[in-house]
C-alpha cells in the first residue's frame, strides 16, 4: 500500500470534511472519495436485504460481497442509485451499527486501499482515514467546529429536522465514534487540526492547500495559498426591484477580473454534442408547429461570449423552449431528482443540464456553473427556483446574480408565455396552444473593480433582475393574446 499521495482528511458530522475535500481535489485536479458513503452504502444494502443489524456475521458477508461504485458524487448499490437514500433517516439510524462491525471495517479499508492505489492517491475523507486507513499519509487534516455551528449547517441540508435535535444526533454520534473499541475517531498525532466554525471555505481549503507538498502553486498558476473568495453565500429571497440603471455594456471591461473558477467545465461527448442538435432541431420543428411558437427580439442576445439567460418559469417544458432562443448550445441547472430514472437522466446529459440540490446553497452546482461560464458558454439560470403559477414573478433567488457577479456577464431575461396551459404541474400530456418567448435587453452586474463582491450588491442586482423579468413576461403573454390561443 502506497499513501505518496493521499490526502486525509477526518472529522465529525458538520464539520465540513465533504466540501473542503470536494473543493481541494477540485483544485489539485484529484479523484475525491468519501468513505462515509461507502458505510452507509453497505447499511442501505442491509436494509433492502432485512439483515439483523446486529448479526455481525450476516453483515462481514454481505460487505464482502456487496458491489458499489461512485460516478461522480453518485453512489450506486447493487446496480440500484442509493445517492439520496443513503442520507436518509433509516439509513443515518442504521450506519452506526454497521460502521462499528470490525467485519465491515475490514472489508472497507480493503476497499479504500486499493481505490487509492487505483487513483494514484486521492483525496479522501472519512473519521479514521489518517489514523487507520491511511497512517503514513503525508497530509493529515481534521476538521471540526462546534456542537451548534454543525448542528447549524446540518439542518440547512436536511429538510423538516430541527436543530436542537440534529445536536443531540451529532452529540450521541460523536461519542460513539470517538469511544468505539475498533479505530476511534480521533485527530492523527502528526496531524492538523483545523476548527472551521468561524471559517470560511476560502480560508479552510487554503489552509489545507499550504500543507500540500505538490501543491506548489493552484490553478492556472495562481499561488495556492491565494485568497481567492470561493465561498458561497446563503441564497436568500428577494422582494422588489430598485429600478437601478444597469451600467452599459461597454463599462464591462472597468469592472475588473472575473473570478476563476476551481474546477472546470464538465465536458460534452461526442454523442452528447449530436444529441443535442437532434433534439434541439426537432424541439424546434414541433414548437412551430403545435405550439405556433414566436421568438421576440432575438437580436438584443449578445452574439458571442458567456451570458445567463433567465427565464420564468411555469412549466417543465420551459427548459427546452428556453434553449430555443439561440442556435448555441447551452448548458442549465436541473433539480437532482430527475437523475432518479435512468433513461430521463440520460435525456438531461445530452440536453445540457447538470445537477443541482435545490432550496441550499448547492456549491457543487455554482461552480461547475462558474466554470461553464468561464469557459465562453451561456447557462440557463431560472430565478425562480422552482416552476410557479400566474402571471406575477416575485421572490427571486440570487443564483443568476451572484454568478453573472462573479463571472461579469450579463444577464438577459426571457419571459415564456404559455407553457402552464401547456403542460402545468401534475400534467403527463402536453396540449397545443400558442407560446410566446420574449427576449429582454441584457443587464449587467454593477461590481466593485476587484476584491470580494457584497452581498448587498448581489441582493441589489436580484432587485434590478426581478422587474426586468416581470416586464418581458407580461409583453410575451400580451403579445400571445393578440395572436390568439
Amino acid at each position: 500500500m502506497s499513501a505518496d499521495r493521499v490526502i486525509a482528511i477526518d472529522g465529525p458530522a458538520g464539520s465540513g470534511k465533504s466540501t473542503v475535500a470536494r473543493t481541494v481535489a477540485d483544485k489539485l485536479h484529484m479523484a475525491h472519495l468519501d468513505t462515509g458513503a461507502m458505510y452507509r452504502g453497505v447499511a442501505f444494502a442491509a436494509i433492502e436485504a432485512k439483515i439483523d443489524l446486529d448479526d455481525g456475521d450476516a453483515l462481514d458477508a454481505l460487505a464482502a460481497r456487496v458491489e458499489m461504485f461512485f460516478d461522480g458524487d453518485r453512489i450506486f448499490v447493487d446496480g440500484t442509485d442509493a445517492t439520496e437514500a443513503i442520507r436518509g433517516q433509516a439509513v443515518s439510524t442504521a450506519v452506526s451499527p454497521v460502521a462499528t462491525n470490525a467485519g465491515v471495517r475490514a472489508e472497507l479499508v480493503r476497499r479504500q486501499r486499493a481505490w487509492a492505489a487505483e487513483h494514484d492517491g486521492g483525496v479522501i475523507e472519512g473519521r479514521d482515514i489518517g489514523t487507520a486507513v491511511f497512517p503514513d499519509a503525508p497530509v493529515k487534516v481534521f476538521l471540526t467546529a462546534t456542537p451548534d455551528e454543525r448542528a447549524r449547517r446540518r439542518a440547512g441540508e436536511t429538510d423538516g429536522v430541527d436543530v436542537e435535535v440534529l445536536a443531540a444526533q451529532i452529540a450521541e454520534r460523536d461519542l460513539r465514534d470517538s469511544t468505539r473499541a475498533v479505530n476511534p475517531m480521533r485527530p492523527a498525532d502528526d496531524g492538523v487540526e483545523i476548527d472551521t466554525t468561524e471559517m470560511t471555505l476560502a480560508e479552510v481549503v487554503d489552509a489545507v492547500l499550504a500543507i500540500v507538498p505538490w501543491s506548489v502553486r493552484g490553478e492556472r498558476g495562481e499561488p495556492a495559498s491565494a485568497s481567492r473568495p470561493t465561498e458561497l453565500d446563503v441564497v436568500e429571497d428577494v422582494a422588489v426591484g430598485t429600478g437601478v440603471e444597469p451600467p452599459a455594456p461597454r463599462q464591462r471591461a472597468m469592472q475588473g477580473r472575473a473570478v476563476q473558477p476551481v474546477t472546470e467545465a464538465p465536458p460534452l461527448s461526442l454523442g452528447a454534442r449530436v444529441g443535442y442538435g437532434l433534439i434541439s432541431a426537432t424541439t424546434r420543428g414541433l414548437a412551430k408547429g403545435l405550439y405556433r411558437n414566436e421568438i421576440v427580439g432575438m437580436e438584443r442576445l449578445p452574439r458571442t461570449g458567456p451570458y445567463i439567460l433567465a427565464p420564468s418559469h411555469r412549466s417543465g417544458m420551459d427548459f427546452l423552449f428556453a434553449a430555443m432562443v439561440t442556435r448555441r448550445r447551452v448548458r442549465w441547472m436541473a433539480k437532482e431528482s430527475l437523475w432518479k430514472y435512468p433513461s430521463l437522466g440520460s435525456f438531461v446529459d445530452v440536453m445540457g443540464g447538470f445537477r443541482v440540490n435545490r432550496g441550499t446553497a448547492d456549491r457543487h452546482a455554482l461552480r461547475v456553473a462558474e466554470a461553464i461560464l468561464a469557459d465562453g458558454q451561456p447557462l440557463v439560470v431560472f430565478p425562480e427556483g422552482t416552476r410557479r403559477s400566474g402571471e406575477a414573478v416575485e421572490d427571486l433567488f440570487d443564483g443568476a446574480a451572484w454568478l453573472s457577479s462573479r463571472q461579469r456577464v450579463p444577464v438577459v431575461p426571457v419571459g415564456i408565455a404559455g407553457t402552464e396551459e401547456a403542460m402545468s404541474t401534475g400534467t403527463k400530456v402536453p396540449r397545443p396552444g400558442k407560446t410566446v418567448i420574449w427576449i429582454g435587453e441584457p443587464l449587467w452586474p454593477d461590481v466593485p473593480h476587484g476584491g470580494r463582491i457584497p452581498r448587498s450588491n448581489v441582493a441589489a442586482f436580484t432587485e434590478r433582475i426581478l422587474p426586468e423579468l416581470q416586464d418581458v413576461f407580461d409583453r410575451a403573454n400580451a403579445h400571445r393574446s393578440l395572436g390568439g390561443r
